[in-house]
């Protein structure tokens, strides 16, 4: 317990370490497993522990490399700090630091609880995980060349960003609760994205990939479009904005919805809607519109 590392710290294949205490301060390189290893590696966390220093937690693969904490403690992971790799974090975390899925080809998976005011990220070609947590606080979740997928999680006031090539895609049924989008986002077929609150987009949301099933943006309460982004609806009859009864949704001035797809929730729209593919955009139920309609490129 409250340790310094400054060198190279191993844990190898069939061991545990166990962190206890307050702080472990780390300015080297803790490698969880080595890559030649056949056994798992884990680094488990016995008590509120804050990770800080200027170092590298090091995961080397995607299923025997992991970060825990059997008794449920929560990792804080200080500002200048990283966790990289491929690997599991399975602990509730708060990150002041960057998490970075930086292996290509590889994953690293985030299944508990994220209080995040800092970076997480996919890049050099790896895929950052979220699975099954909530995410909260003012951070960036951002696919910097590499990609982030979203499984059953519950975003709040996260910013979603994409470097070109790049993309941060929903694939099974999540939550967005005021967050924000600043490049590519993507709502596979099958998928429901619950959304409440203002969805503040400067980029692009493609609802409906080549999947299987209905791609829906569902508002689960009052909602807002706000910004100069685009939602594009990419399915006539699979690609869809709905509600429950009672919920609206308000799209701002500079925002679009384009392609060709079916908005069923009531809608308030001061925004643009053009159906600017050769199909058509259909609109159900009550509509006011104080912005525009319009078809275009053999849409309608």
């Amino acid at each position: 317990s409250n340790v310094t590392n400054t060198g190279l710290l191993r844990v190898n294949g069939g061991n545990v370490l166990n962190l206890g205490g307050t702080t472990f301060t780390n300015n080297g390189t803790m490698l969880v497993r080595e890559p030649s290893a056949s056994a798992t590696a884990s680094v488990q966390v016995n008590s509120y522990v804050t990770l800080t220093g200027g170092g590298v937690l090091q995961l080397t693969d995607p299923s025997q490399s992991s970060l825990g904490s059997p008794t449920g403690y929560t990792l804080t992971q200080s500002a200048g700090h990283t966790i990289a790799g491929t690997g599991l974090t399975t602990l509730p975390m708060v990150n002041h630091g960057l998490v970075d899925a930086n292996v290509p080809g590889k994953t690293l998976t985030m299944s508990n609880s994220i209080d995040n005011d800092a970076v997480i990220r996919g890049s050099h070609g790896g895929t950052l995980v979220v699975s099954g947590g909530n995410l909260t606080n003012v951070g960036s979740l951002r696919a910097a060349g590499g990609d982030v997928h979203i499984f059953g999680s519950t975003l709040s006031a996260q910013s979603l960003d994409s470097d070109p090539g790049s993309k941060v895609t929903f694939r099974s049924t999540s939550t967005a609760n005021s967050i924000k989008n600043r490049g590519l986002v993507q709502v596979n077929g099958g998928v429901v994205l619950n959304m409440t609150g203002t969805f503040m987009d400067s980029g692009t949301v493609v609802v409906k990939d080549t999947t299987a099933g209905n791609a829906d943006l569902q508002m689960t309460n009052y909602a807002t479009f706000g910004g100069n982004g685009v939602v594009r609806l990419a399915d006539r009859s699979a690609a869809r904005i709905t509600s429950p009864p009672g919920y609206s949704l308000t799209q701002s001035v500079g925002h679009a919805i384009r392609g060709t797809g079916v908005i069923t929730c009531q809608f308030i729209n001061q925004g643009d809607v053009w159906a600017d593919v050769a199909d058509s955009l259909v609109l159900f139920g009550s509509s006011s519109n104080a912005g525009r309609f319009a078809a275009l490129n053999g849409g309608s």
